[in-house]
């Protein structure tokens, strides 16, 4: 019996404590209001933006003379307001960067044309010279680097199957 109640006095402890904890958190956390001026300081920016709207409706007046009754009916118009709450989020870090990169690559890519704009024909010509030198010389260092690369595998291929040797003529003595 005495077990069963401490038990229970331990998990009532237990519950306690978590609301106890629930509480504090509640009391020391921040508001809503706090999160707001934080925003605002960083650049968010509400607009309240009012649209008018007209609304037609039917108006009928019963009208009521000596010996007659007449239902007058008139077309209305009523105005309303509209709020429209609007807000901009202001830019993270990586979209600042992204921006100010597409800016330099545009100014670098203006500069380019205005170079090759501003050389004279004579300039392409020796460029394009230049360039085939170049694509020639690419060329050849590519094909020596997939000799040299054959050359190495043989080279490993030999010395692994010399060692398989050696180690299998070792066990037989």
């Amino acid at each position: 019996m005495k077990h069963i109640i401490d038990k229970i006095i331990k998990h009532t402890i237990i519950i306690y404590l978590i609301l106890i904890c629930v509480v504090f958190m509640l009391i020391t956390s921040c508001s809503a209001s706090y999160h707001v001026k934080k925003a605002v300081q960083k650049g968010f920016k509400i607009e309240a933006i009012t649209d008018t709207i007209s609304v037609p409706y039917i108006d009928s007046v019963l009208i009521v003379d000596k010996d007659s009754v007449v239902w007058h009916k008139s077309i209305q118009f009523k105005d309303t307001v509209i709020y429209l709450k609007t807000f901009t989020l202001p830019d993270t870090r990586q979209e600042i960067r992204q921006k100010e990169k597409t800016k330099r690559t545009e100014i670098k890519q203006e500069n380019k044309t205005e170079r090759t704009i501003v050389k004279n024909t004579t300039d392409i010509k020796q460029d394009s010279i230049k360039q085939t030198a170049k694509t020639e010389r690419v060329i050849t260092r590519i094909e020596n680097r997939k000799c040299n690369r054959w050359n190495f595998f043989l080279i490993g291929m030999i010395v692994g199957i010399t060692i398989t040797i050696i180690f299998n003529n070792r066990k037989r003595f």
